[in-house]
């Protein structure tokens, strides 16, 4: 009960009804008294829980005080709730789901959405900032009200389908607070006040946190009818309204532009380290930045992290923590929040989710929509479209033309929820397995063959559901290599072997004064490495993996050193250990 809602202590529930006979005699003249719409007196008098700001306001009516009827836990504070309801809104009392949860936190990025925005507002008043969790859609519409100079009127919606806030009541209170008006008794006779006051005064208005009260896109009953009738008056009045919702709306007869806010760029995230004053290297900033999709709320909690546990050095955090990516509490919450929710509303769609944790995306980072279908094996055609369309507007599955993938956060838990269904699990892995032998078939080119190779054999590895000899005898039609597991390995050396060779190019050419070429070469390194790196890890060649990560090591040694403003001539002196050591 704690936070936005209070309900009236069992014991002094006959206390407040004498002091209703008292002073009013019926609840129906309290609720006219007030201007407030007739279920949260209901509420009230019944001992159930009522937005804090009407709790009191009745309270002051039946010059009761509040905090002596009140169901308070022990951790509630009287004076902490007393502040909380001077605050004007719950834009105080919200806590904050991005990365930089107050206005005093350092903002970065966001450069080209802030003009998207600016510019879409000249033809529309009503924008859907779309996003899965986490991104920072709310810390991102405040700050561009901010930077517009717009007095903000926010709604937040609520964390979950029991604790959503009436639109009706949310407008009463802004008529009284914010416009020093006694609302209209009936809704629409206060939403036509409210739409009246937005024509007269420019303000902006954030609506947070719409998922809440959307299942499948749809508005749900009872707050259907208040919040549709809302969005179309917002529309047609001279104010910015900004809502944010990790699902599409798809209401009939509402039309609203939808903006998809993507991650923070890898520039973003690195200015942000910098200015948090943590170590970081570059290919750790980078396999952060791809495995969290650029999440904002992701680097600012392992941020901290990083801090507090690991004196700020984030190599050793993610040394430690690559692998479980949802390490922090409130990130797993957030990711489990957003799975549950769509497992109640579009089951199909969550099974279909959970299936798809089955794909590696590492060597093949996207997969078509053959690939996916072929997980939906228990669904009609219509069925598998709809159920592909509910991941994708809900921003759980990402989309890169024709093709579509999981980030690793997303994988990792619909992969783990996939395993808890051992037939499931089977019947999924055999499937993607199958579909990534049939795509092979499609490639002409060696080295494109030989990663999808490497793909299947890190799918086949992953489980014991299928060994390469069961492929192979399904595959009849078409012949896979008898020695592929040789011939990826044998690429792997090569790759690692070429890495070595274009490292020592890279060295000589920046002798010789050729910084051009050098660079074009320590490039080509990185790439020939982290190719050998991937291949062998995925193997589970664990000493020749080790030994390219010290290759890799090295060749970040030789870079700084090269690069850095006084040259370190150590820079020739980097020894390459063997990989078959």
């Amino acid at each position: 009960m704690a936070g936005r809602s209070l309900q009236v202590s069992v014991e002094a529930l006959k206390k407040v009804k004498r002091a209703l006979g008292k002073r009013f005699g019926t609840q129906k003249a309290l609720q006219e008294e007030l201007g407030v719409s007739r279920q949260p007196i209901g509420n009230f008098f019944n001992g159930r829980t009522v937005a804090r700001y009407i709790f009191i306001e009745i309270c002051e009516q039946l010059d009761l005080d509040w905090q002596d009827i009140a169901e308070l836990t022990q951790d509630e504070e009287p004076e902490l709730l007393e502040q909380e309801q001077r605050e004007d809104s719950e834009i105080n009392k919200l806590v904050q789901k991005s990365s930089l949860s107050s206005e005093s936190e350092y903002f970065v990025g966001r450069q080209e959405a802030t003009e998207d925005i600016s510019n879409l507002v000249k033809a529309t008043k009503v924008i859907l900032i779309q996003a899965e969790g986490g991104i920072g859609k709310t810390t991102f519409a405040r700050k561009w009200f901010k930077q517009k100079g717009l007095d903000v009127l926010e709604l937040s919606v609520g964390a979950g389908s029991q604790s959503i806030y009436s639109a009706d009541d949310w407008i009463r209170y802004k008529l009284k607070s914010h416009f020093k008006l006694q609302p209209e008794q009936s809704f629409r006779a206060a939403l036509e006040q409210f739409k009246e006051q937005l024509k007269a005064h420019r303000v902006g208005v954030l609506i947070d946190n719409l998922e809440s009260v959307l299942v499948n896109g749809e508005l749900i009953e009872p707050h259907r009818c208040y919040y549709s009738e809302l969005l179309l008056a917002l529309s047609s009045t001279n104010s910015v309204t900004l809502i944010t919702s990790r699902e599409a709306l798809s209401e009939y007869g509402i039309k609203i532009q939808v903006y998809q806010l993507q991650g923070l760029l890898h520039e973003d995230w690195k200015e942000y380290f910098e200015y948090q004053g943590i170590q970081i290297s570059e290919s750790t900033l980078n396999e952060m930045h791809r495995a969290y999709g650029g999440n904002a709320e992701a680097m600012s909690l392992f941020s901290s992290d990083i801090k507090i546990s690991f004196q700020g050095n984030s190599d050793l955090y993610w040394q430690a923590n690559r692998t479980d990516l949802t390490i922090n509490p409130k990130l797993e919450n957030l990711v489990k929040r957003q799975f549950e929710k769509i497992k109640q509303d579009d089951y199909q769609a969550y099974s279909l989710l959970c299936r798809l944790g089955c794909y590696r995306y590492e060597c093949i980072p996207y997969i078509n929509k053959e690939g996916v279908f072929r997980l939906a094996w228990d669904l009609t055609g219509k069925q598998k479209q709809r159920a592909l369309d509910a991941l994708i507007s809900r921003s759980l599955m990402k989309t890169q033309g024709l093709s579509y993938y999981l980030h690793p956060i997303f994988r990792e838990e619909a992969r783990e929820r996939l395993q808890l269904n051992p037939a499931a699990w089977s019947v999924a892995k055999r499937e993607a397995s199958f579909f990534l032998i049939k795509m092979m078939y499609e490639y002409q080119d060696f080295e494109d063959r030989l990663i999808l190779l490497i793909e299947i054999l890190g799918q086949i590895l992953e489980t014991s559901v299928l060994d390469l000899s069961e492929i192979l005898e399904l595959e009849r039609s078409e012949k896979i290599s008898p020695d592929v597991f040789t011939t990826v390995v044998n690429f792997a050396h090569l790759a690692y072997d070429s890495g070595i060779i274009l490292h020592q190019l890279g060295i000589t050419c920046h002798q010789l004064g050729n910084s051009e070429e050098s660079r074009r070469n320590f490039q080509g390194s990185r790439k020939k490495l982290q190719r050998a790196s991937l291949i062998f890890n995925q193997l589970r060649m664990t000493q020749s993996a080790k030994t390219v990560e010290q290759a890799i090591d090295s060749l970040e040694i030789s870079e700084r050193s090269c690069y850095s403003l006084t040259l370190d001539q150590s820079c020739s002196g980097n020894t390459l250990t063997d990989r078959r050591n």
